[in-house]
């Protein structure tokens, strides 16, 4: 008998740079995953399919098991698999409690048959896997088709298909993720290995997560840094810069319908005649008083004031969107992406130097931030008690500002509705989760409502108020705040959010998919509320009014930038180079505007500042102040310059701020109007009573003694 040689089933091929490619890595000294070689290969691999992220893995089994458990696939699912198919295809799902479901498998090309696949489909159906036996390619248009149709996730088996392609689209990039062997016995051969492809990239920050057997300690630390040293540059900001004072005469209302709520009432007995009594931005109804402004910033500040925070609070509110966008964004794409998307809002003049602020968008936007980064997590892996936490972020932001929350979050409110109304579980869930945390938020707001105006649904912004406010606003008409005010602010977002880049990258990231658009569209909606408001806002720090949709502009941003990345024109560029170029430009441009305007803030500041010292407790002691119309102070009168030094730098406090509620503070201020010499001799007869004088020359104004008898005028020279 002769032997015969014997006929291999296959001979693996390696190409000539192997062994140096072998014998550097060994040489490196970096022969564990997860280090420079490994992340080229995973590059290399993500722009073969275009896929999110790639991941190595010992096999194409621990790819497929790795699937399964980003799957959430258990106990009582199905998962439909070939009947012709390796043993893996099935076992990956079995080991986690999943009954596989057998599809027949076609003839002709070996593959399941997609015309039976629709019989197979329960409610308890989590995902198909398909396999291109021998790299031909399934009939994935009328798969993808049924599991969009049916809410479940397919899961391509490629182990043979790597580089092989379907009507012009690469094999691996159809379903939700894929999977590759590098068995000697494949296309491409390494001895062992595999690697799952990611096509969503939502699930890529939880795949890192299984990957590394469940821990992610080192992101999370990340994060907790970023927004501890977000909060400490914030408050010293806050310090140095604003010296802890408002802004806006808004501020100084929340801050007293926090001491009203500090009391245990909503409202607080009306101190006195509302001409004399400094009441901007405060609503009046049958003798007793509260502030104008919405619950949220009050309930902010009551926790400052009961807590004794010193402005931590703030701070952290202020610096909470740093560690959201990066968490929000790290885990639809890579860590390093979501550290982008903090440096981008950063790099934001609105963005950075808003949060120093204590206006109540600052809270808002916070929120809002917080918000998405919960609903991240909460797609990541579905319950009902993460989208309610979800939820409770929302509804506490739109405790702030409502109508823009409810705007900015519509169009992905309606989307959420429709999704659910289409049957898929996990989307039913997220609608009641959202649901269940916005709720208890809205009774809140309606039970306040009721408290102050008498009716539920009516806020005190839009009642009627025995208060009259003068603001100032001329009659317009609805085009003329859509000139005046939409197209205006529209300009004014897109210079002070990143300047002439910001705009193009927001329109770039609005188009990558369908939850960016819904995004986009909210931040449209938003600017469609100035064409109801006369008051184009103002513009120290950016559009304040739009405050809240800087966050929503650095997720388009940032999804805009990582588009241009992976186009196919930055392959014609050094890709790392050309980022960082892009992002020092845009740092230098939004350093240089926002360095301009904290030095305009911090003038504005000091100005208020030594306008507050004439008016100490320090210097006068417990004492009555008639004052006159702030407005004489910043703009003078016939005859009287006003005080020069606040003049030239302007303020947006255009009104003496109310006195606490109780009447306690040591220095109270009153109008310098006929009768309030009388109303405070007679309420407060125990205390000094002192007029505030503005003379033509320096200092340009005084504190004098008021004698007994008749009132003297404000403006005595």
């Amino acid at each position: 008998m002769v032997d015969a040689p014997a006929i291999p089933f296959n001979r693996p091929s390696f190409g000539p740079a192997a062994m140096d490619h072998l014998t550097a890595v060994m040489r490196s000294g970096q022969t564990s995953g997860d280090r420079a070689v490994s992340r080229r290969c995973e590059a290399l691999l993500a722009e073969i399919t275009g896929s999110a992220r790639v991941f190595l893995t010992p096999s194409c089994t621990g790819a497929l098991e790795m699937s399964a458990l980003l799957l959430d696939v258990g106990p009582g699912d199905e998962v439909i698999v070939p009947s012709f198919t390796f043993t893996s295809s099935a076992n990956a799902f079995v080991l986690l409690g999943a009954r596989p479901v057998f599809v027949d498998s076609r003839p002709d090309t070996l593959n399941l048959d997609a015309a039976k696949l629709d019989a197979l489909v329960t409610a308890r159906t989590k995902a198909v896997v398909v396999m291109h036996y021998a790299g031909v390619g399934c009939e994935m248009d009328a798969v993808t088709e049924l599991a969009r149709r049916r809410g479940i996730a397919v899961v391509e088996d490629n182990a043979h298909g790597l580089m092989g392609s379907l009507g012009g689209k690469a094999l691996g990039s159809f379903g939700v993720m894929s999977t590759v062997s590098f068995h000697e016995t494949k296309n491409l051969a390494c001895g062992e290995g595999g690697a799952l492809f990611l096509n969503d990239p939502a699930l890529v920050a939880r795949a890192e997560m299984v990957r590394e057997k469940g821990t992610n300690r080192e992101r999370a630390a990340g994060l907790v840094m970023l927004w501890v040293i977000g909060m400490v540059v914030v408050r010293l900001a806050r310090g140095v810069v604003l010296l802890d004072r408002p802004i806006t005469d808004d501020e100084h209302s929340v801050r007293f319908g926090a001491q009203v709520l500090l009391t245990g009432q909503c409202m607080a007995p009306s101190p006195g005649p509302t001409e004399i009594f400094p009441q901007l931005f405060l609503f009046t109804r049958g003798g007793r008083v509260a502030s104008f402004d919405f619950l949220g910033p009050q309930l902010v500040w009551v926790a400052e004031f009961g807590g004794h925070l010193n402005g931590l609070l703030i701070a952290a509110l202020g610096a909470l969107p740093l560690p959201a966008l990066a968490y929000a964004v790290g885990r639809r794409r890579t860590a390093a992406w979501g550290l982008a998307a903090a440096l981008l809002f950063v790099a934001s003049p609105t963005g950075a130097l808003f949060s120093i602020t204590s206006h109540a968008n600052t809270f808002s936007r916070g929120l809002i931030a917080l918000s998405a980064a919960l609903a991240v997590w909460a797609a990541g892996s579905p319950s009902l008690a993460r989208w309610a936490a979800a939820g409770l972020s929302l509804g506490a932001a739109g405790l702030c500002r409502p109508a823009e929350v409810f705007l900015l979050s519509a169009p992905l409110a309606v989307m959420a509705v429709v999704r659910a109304a289409r049957g898929s579980r996990d989307d039913r869930t997220a609608l009641a989760g959202l649901l269940l945390g916005v709720l208890p938020w809205f009774a809140l707001f309606a039970l306040h409502n009721r408290c102050v105006t008498g009716h539920a649904l009516l806020h005190a912004r839009f009642a009627p108020s025995e208060l009259v406010h003068n603001w100032n606003h001329p009659p317009t008409t609805r085009l003329q705040n859509f000139g005046g005010n939409f197209a205006y602010n529209v300009l004014l977002l897109g210079v002070w959010f990143l300047g002439p880049l910001g705009l193009p990258l927001v329109a770039l990231g609005a188009g990558r998919d369908k939850v960016l658009a819904g995004v986009a569209a909210g931040v449209a909606l938003g600017l469609a509320l100035a064409i109801l408001h006369p008051d184009p806002g103002i513009h120290l720090i950016g559009p304040i009014h739009y405050a809240d949709s800087t966050v929503a502009l650095a997720l388009l941003a940032v999804a805009g930038l990582a588009r241009l990345a992976d186009s196919r024109y930055a392959r014609l560029v050094d890709r790392p180079r050309a980022v960082a170029t892009l992002a020092v430009a845009v740092g230098l441009a939004g350093a240089v505007l926002a360095g301009w305007t904290a030095a305009t803030l911090q003038k504005h500041a000091v100005a208020e500042e030594v306008l507050a010292a004439q008016l100490s407790p320090e210097r006068l002691g417990r004492a009555v102040v008639l004052v006159p119309p702030r407005r004489w102070i910043l703009e003078g009168t016939p005859g009287l310059p006003g005080v020069p030094f606040l003049r030239a730098v302007g303020s947006h406090e255009r009104a003496w701020p109310p006195n606490d509620p109780a009447l306690s503070d040591p220095v109270l201020l009153l109008h310098d109007l006929p009768g309030a010499e009388d109303v405070a001799r007679r309420r407060f007869p125990e205390r000094r009573l002192l007029r505030l004088q503005l003379i033509d020359r320096p200092p340009w104004m005084r504190i004098v003694q008021v004698p007994a008898g008749p009132t003297v005028s404000p403006k005595r020279r």
